[in-house]
């Protein structure tokens, strides 16, 4: 499968882009699939990232109770340590023509985020993940250790 980066305008020059105004990011459609509900947002892909994570509110909208879920205390890039909530889901990663469907324990934390995390433990370590910085896209390949599903939920 093969994702455009997005591209976003800062509104000024970026040193680091030669004067460019523009940042591109690897963001992908992640379907997220839960007791009682499904969300589709774009992922930021982040081989960095430890964990799929979303925002806290995402959880209710799947009817996810987070009140027994373990629970541990997570630290990123600049920012104060968050507690971040783990619960099974299923995911569904497609590009329209190939589709890829498996259980996940992802994150859930009220740590601010631009995006939630498409990261490594529950999601990325099932793809060959390829960044292409001059065609601008990211390319993701399913691995044979995919825990492929066609269950309806978690």
């Amino acid at each position: 499968m093969i994702f455009p980066l997005w591209g976003f305008s800062t509104g000024h020059a970026i040193p680091s882009r030669g004067g460019s105004a523009v940042r591109y990011k690897p963001l992908v459609p992640l379907t997220v699939v839960g007791p009682a509900g499904r969300i589709s947002p774009l992922v930021s892909v982040d081989t960095s990232a430890d964990d799929v994570v979303f925002p806290f509110d995402k959880a209710a909208l799947l009817g996810i109770d987070l009140s027994s879920a373990p629970v541990l205390s997570v630290g990123g890039v600049g920012g104060q340590p968050a507690p971040v909530y783990y619960a099974p889901v299923i995911l569904v990663l497609t590009d329209h023509i190939d589709t890829y469907r498996w259980r996940a324990t992802v994150g859930f934390t009220a740590a601010f985020m631009k995006f939630p995390l498409f990261g490594i433990a529950g999601g990325l370590e099932f793809f060959r993940t390829t960044l292409d910085g001059f065609l601008r896209e990211v390319e993701i390949i399913a691995q044979p250790n995919l825990p492929a599903t066609q269950d309806a939920s978690p």
